[in-house]
């Protein structure tokens, strides 16, 4: 596999990381996205996304989670997966697990809030 190492400003950094962090990615993650984005290779991909399915593999992950378990939303997906979907696609799973977690509070709550309002979640 092929790497491109990339320089940026502090200011440029700063402005890739906010937006990163909105999108639940790594400054690499985000970076290879727009790029691919912006090149017409991941379009398809990012369109043809069955919310469905996605909400199925976080309901598989949620039932395989033990006593004490932490996790976000993010981590329910593979990372290939969570990577694709785009800000409005996320926004939906979060709110479905948001749901999940009120309707299930004797096996799952809220444990701790992190960085921009992310909900860390704990089996419990």
């Amino acid at each position: 596999m092929s790497r491109v190492y990339t320089s940026y400003s502090e200011e440029e950094f700063t402005l890739i990381s906010n937006e990163c962090e909105q999108y639940g990615m790594t400054p690499s993650a985000f970076q290879k996205y727009c790029v691919l984005l912006y090149l017409g290779q991941n379009a398809g991909e990012i369109k043809n996304i069955d919310i469905e399915e996605m909400k199925q593999i976080m309901n598989q992950e949620l039932n395989n989670k033990k006593v004490g378990d932490k996790f976000i939303v993010s981590a329910l997906l593979p990372p290939e997966k969570w990577s694709n979907l785009n800000r409005s696609q996320k926004i939906t799973l979060s709110l479905y697990l948001k749901n999940i977690i009120e309707n299930c509070s004797d096996r799952f709550r809220v444990c701790d809030i992190l960085h921009n309002n992310i909900k860390q979640y704990e089996r419990y």
